[in-house]
């Protein structure tokens, strides 16, 4: 199951939360543009168990999007593994993108024994 969050915003499942803090950078490469190497966005995603802290996590997209992997790359409880799997939306020509306007695509998988 997939959803959306923007950048401040948090998704709540049982006792956690997952919330996008940032974007630390953003250089990949336009549509349409040719550049000498591809560039990559940094964000960061907090997650929280009972509203701690439980960890801070660094994530890099290139202009390949990231692929859910067999652990999740954001969380994964055993029962439950949730993988960031896109950073939208992706630049185009040299329009800035507005920090407001981006939003992180997670896909939450239920595990089964």
């Amino acid at each position: 199951e997939y959803h959306e969050i923007a950048i401040g915003d948090s998704f709540v499942f049982d006792d956690f939360e997952i919330k996008f803090t940032d974007v630390i950078t953003d250089s990949r490469c336009p549509k349409a543009v040719m550049c000498v190497r591809q560039g990559e966005a940094n964000i960061e995603i907090k997650v929280y168990k009972y509203n701690k802290l439980v960890s801070t996590n660094n994530l890099m997209f290139t202009s390949m999007v990231v692929m859910p992997n067999g652990k999740g790359n954001l969380f994964n409880s055993g029962m439950i593994k949730v993988t960031a799997v896109a950073l939208n939306p992706y630049p185009v020509n040299d329009n800035q993108i507005l920090k407001e306007n981006y939003k992180l695509k997670l896909l939450f998988e239920e595990l089964v024994n």
